[in-house]
């Protein structure tokens, strides 16, 4: 499940194990009932009127435990990840710490 999946999965109520049919069929139906599009995809549309997650701001479930495997797949090695840092006015320090957890969030 992708991590808009899982978004998608919190606000509306369902649990992260949901299988993408029935995901689809709930986004249907809630697309309907907000004058969206009927696609049952998370388009853009859907995915902005569903607004930010709840953990917004808040240091997400994967850090520290598997820090090092998530800032591989979503920044890249420790020079992307120092170069990313100053992108973001951080130290760049090469090492992901509760604050870089926050900004990529969940």
């Amino acid at each position: 499940m992708t991590d808009l999946q899982m978004l998608a999965c919190a606000k509306l109520g369902l649990s992260y194990s949901t299988p993408w049919e029935t995901l689809s069929a709930v986004l249907r139906g809630w697309q309907r009932l907000h004058g969206l599009a009927v696609t049952g995809e998370l388009d853009e549309p859907t995915v902005a009127l569903l607004g930010p997650p709840a953990t917004y701001g808040l240091v997400p479930l994967w850090w520290p435990h598997k820090a090092e495997q998530v800032v591989a797949d979503r920044v890249g090695d420790e020079q992307a990840v120092r170069r990313w840092q100053s992108a973001h006015r951080m130290e760049p320090t090469g090492i992901c710490d509760e604050q870089m957890a926050i900004e990529l969030g969940d």
